[in-house]
């Protein structure tokens, strides 16, 4: 059963990375960004094993979905999701349907969700060239199609294989739960920096955080 106090704490263990004065606490920047480069590290060489066990199987298992391993992404996490379905829309607009999976290196814990990500294919940005961007996610748990019930209890019991003492925890609780611990270490060098981030930016994905609306 997952514990509310079990991800404050991990939230306090690596946070704040800026004390009161923004200067930087160099202990616990240095921790994270260690766990992150062994990370991409592993990811490069072939090292996240348990990880990679736990991709074959799911390819085994959804053998017509693309899976795609982030590995590369510099988040103190291990990050993939499965295409499920892509359809264009009117005015150049596409969505797609994914389901994702996200594992926390700062707790034995993980997440799961499906998220809708709508794409201007035919946006100019301010320098009129053509771009995808600005992007809007739309992240919930709810299945909207009846076999993505099942897959998710699929991805369930494959985690389970690999990583049999971590917890599932609901992507409402680690988003809805708001901590005042200064910015992530992908936010601490912007200019605005926000210093009340969710659990979820905190402990999982910091990087693809914007423009996301969260539902049931």
């Amino acid at each position: 059963m997952s514990s509310l106090k079990e991800l404050l704490d991990a939230v306090n263990n690596y946070y704040p990375i800026l004390d009161g004065n923004g200067i930087i606490v160099d202990s616990k920047k240095e921790i994270l960004t260690n766990i992150i480069e062994a990370k991409v590290n592993a990811s490069i060489i072939g090292a996240d094993i348990e990880w990679r066990l736990f991709v074959n199987n799911l390819q085994s298992k959804f053998k017509n979905n693309h899976i795609s391993y982030m590995g590369g992404y510099q988040i103190p996490s291990l990050y993939l999701f499965i295409d499920l379905e892509k359809k264009a829309l009117t005015d150049g607009i596409t969505i797609t349907t994914q389901c994702v999976i996200i594992k926390s290196l700062l707790l034995k814990g993980y997440t799961s969700f499906f998220e809708d990500m709508y794409e201007h294919s035919t946006y100019y940005n301010n320098r009129k060239i053509k771009s995808s961007y600005p992007r809007y996610t739309i992240r919930y748990s709810s299945p909207k199609k009846g076999n993505n019930n099942e897959m998710l209890a699929i991805i369930m019991d494959l985690l389970k294989i690999q990583f049999p003492d971590d917890i599932f925890y609901h992507h409402l609780l680690l988003n809805n739960t708001n901590m005042q611990m200064g910015p992530t270490l992908n936010k601490m060098d912007l200019n605005e920096r926000k210093n009340v981030c969710s659990v979820y930016q905190y402990l999982f994905d910091d990087y693809f955080h914007d423009q996301v609306l969260v539902i049931e």
